[in-house]
């Protein structure tokens, strides 16, 4: 091979590998410089050369080994998103029990509640049937008194009847806690057990208890009907 002024040259070589020929050439001509390269050690030069190596076309077998990594990435892929998939098919089963659980549990409260609702009911509506069947037993002595008033013209015998008829019903209030307020006429008259109707004058002392017009109950410690009284203004002029 001739260059222009007819003198003969080396062929050039192929070149196989670029980067390792640089490399070549760069280790042939660091004797020469005048300033050492520092910082590459054998160990260094040596990593380096086999990275170099590394760099030169693969063989058949080189690429087999990749093909085989390959798939078995691609299988540790797939098996861990099959894994996935089992896990979020777990946790969706798991969801669907938990809200069917919440709504049997939401059905069984609300029908816990009516239950308690109606029997709550029950209870207001129903409270006094006991006292009322007690009371059923006055109401046929009063339907016998008066069916005997009518057949019979002795008021001594009607008026025992029913007197007979008034303890009866004053015993049976009493046995179930309800007592008469007694002893009213003459005392100091008091908000907690009076009503006040009117008042007028009379010789009994000032804000006194003149007259019993309608007799006052208690239940137990409770007033469940003020005494209606009349009251004393004074003695009269």
């Amino acid at each position: 091979m001739e260059d222009k002024s007819g003198n003969k040259q080396k062929p050039l070589r192929p070149v196989s590998n670029r980067v390792k020929d640089i490399y070549n050439a760069y280790m042939r001509n660091e004797g020469s410089r005048s300033i050492p390269i520092t910082g590459l050690d054998d160990e260094a030069i040596q990593n380096l050369e086999e990275l170099l190596e590394g760099g030169e076309e693969m063989t058949p077998k080189d690429e087999q080994q990749t093909n085989t990594d390959e798939m078995t990435l691609q299988h540790e892929i797939a098996e861990e998103i099959q894994s996935l998939n089992d896990k979020i098919d777990s946790l969706e089963k798991e969801r669907d029990e938990a809200k069917d659980q919440a709504i049997r549990k939401t059905a069984e409260l609300e029908n816990v509640i009516k239950r308690t609702q109606k029997e709550k009911y029950d209870i207001i509506e129903y409270a006094n049937e006991k006292l009322l069947l007690k009371f059923l037993s006055i109401i046929d002595d009063l339907t016998n008194a008066v069916d005997s008033a009518r057949q019979s013209h002795d008021a001594t015998s009607i008026l025992t009847g029913i007197e007979m008829i008034h303890q009866k019903a004053l015993k049976l209030l009493e046995d179930e806690g309800v007592k008469p307020i007694d002893n009213v006429v003459g005392h100091p008259f008091d908000v907690h057990f009076h009503e006040a109707l009117l008042s007028m004058p009379s010789e009994i002392k000032e804000g006194h208890v003149v007259q019993e017009v309608v007799k006052g109950y208690t239940l137990r410690e409770k007033v469940i009907r003020h005494t209606k009284v009349v009251t004393s203004s004074g003695e009269p002029n």
